[in-house]
């Protein structure tokens, strides 16, 4: 071979090992820059990230953790983007909930309650969660084995104003986080999964339940049709409530938020909501779009 072809090929070579690494720099650049859009992630409540094949791991400062699937309709992408979740409501469900409780998370979604719930009450309470959407139980589930929270009973079961079968009717565009048992007119298309129903003053006396301190609902719409399936226990043990309420939502069921105020008002509770970071009485709430209603018995102010 001749001196100049030797040459040719030696630069043919060094033009290619030269696209290589241009190559190889484009693509670490890039994952370099998806790393610190990554690592920005890791503010307020959220200590740590821990990226896996199919999932990656959120920590959090008070060391719960959770799944992160890689999937953008997972109700826990708001909890990443912001960093923190309901931080008043938070703060005083930890000073709330004592050693030994009896609590329900009703809509437990992914379990941001549940495992809260779960640390809080300890080896003696107990806590009854509540997700009828398969494929967010599994999430819940997953996350409860994650904190080993064996103090959970975890139903895949719907709750409401009577016992019997029902709907659940999944969006397609949102996921099974915004499930409800009403459709929403607003989403184009649905999947639908038969889930069972079940009243909490049955669920109560089936499970001999003497006493109960919270019970947490956020159900996308039927809240009220829940209250008015555990009136019995409500008028015995007088539990505080927290309820996720959207005007939108509970008219899906024929319901507004001024008739669950009246309901609950009825049984003996007061209506508050946190306003800039302060837990303020409620006399009217006609004007609310959307909140979290913590509802107390009055004998307990």
């Amino acid at each position: 071979m001749s001196a100049s072809l030797e040459h040719a090929d030696q630069d043919n070579y060094l033009r290619k090992e030269r696209k290589k690494y241009l190559l190889y720099e484009m693509l670490m650049d890039k994952r370099l820059k998806k790393l610190q859009e990554l690592s920005a992630l890791i503010k307020d409540d959220i200590a740590s990230i821990e990226l896996l094949r199919d999932t990656s791991v959120i920590k959090l400062t008070d060391g719960r953790r959770f799944y992160w699937p890689h999937h953008l309709s997972h109700s826990i992408n708001a909890f990443v983007g912001f960093g923190t979740w309901e931080p008043d409501e938070t703060a005083w469900l930890r000073q709330l909930i004592k050693p030994g409780d009896i609590v329900f998370d009703i809509g437990a979604n992914f379990g941001w309650h549940a495992t809260l719930f779960s640390e809080r009450v300890g080896e003696e309470g107990q806590v009854h969660a509540f997700e009828p959407v398969s494929s967010i139980h599994e999430d819940a589930a997953a996350n409860l084995r994650l904190n080993n929270c064996q103090n959970v009973r975890l139903n895949r079961e719907a709750l409401s104003d009577r016992s019997g079968t029902g709907t659940m009717h999944i969006p397609k565009a949102r996921g099974g986080t915004y499930a409800a048992l009403r459709m929403d007119s607003r989403e184009d298309s649905f999947t639908v999964e038969p889930c069972r129903l079940e009243t909490l003053d049955h669920y109560c006396q089936q499970h001999e339940l003497r006493s109960i301190q919270l019970v947490k609902i956020d159900t996308e719409g039927s809240e009220l049709l829940i209250l008015q399936g555990a009136e019995r226990m409500l008028a015995a043990y007088k539990p505080v409530l927290l309820i996720e309420t959207d005007r939108r939502m509970i008219g899906k069921f024929g319901g507004s938020i001024e008739e669950m105020a009246r309901y609950v008002k009825r049984l003996g509770y007061s209506i508050h909501l946190f306003t800039e970071g302060e837990l303020i009485e409620m006399e009217s709430i006609q004007d609310l779009i959307y909140g979290n209603l913590i509802c107390i018995p009055k004998a307990d102010r």
